[in-house]
């Protein structure tokens, strides 16, 4: 029983690192993606043809957002679960 709490314990705070990394990445690349457009616009005077690699970042993005939220879901799971891992009894 200890070793299946141990194993909860720790799925839930990785599921919440992962969670928290994954947002935080997915800020940075929506930052990276706006400044590159930007950038992009003004050397080429509004004509925008963007490369491969700009939407590969964008793809990157959206994994990333679909990480963070299935990171955080898996903790919310958790919540309504003891210390063995089963579910709480509801009030």
């Amino acid at each position: 029983m200890a070793i299946a709490t141990l194993v909860s314990d720790k799925t839930k705070q990785l599921a919440a690192g992962l969670g928290g990394l994954s947002l935080l990445i997915s800020i940075f690349l929506l930052i990276v993606i706006v400044v590159y457009a930007a950038n992009y616009n003004d050397q080429h005077g509004g004509s925008i043809k963007l490369g491969y690699s700009y939407w590969l970042a964008v793809i990157a993005f959206m994994f990333m957002i679909i990480s963070a939220v299935l990171g955080f879901a898996m903790v919310g799971a958790g919540k309504g679960e003891d210390e063995d891992g089963f579910p709480t009894a509801r009030a």
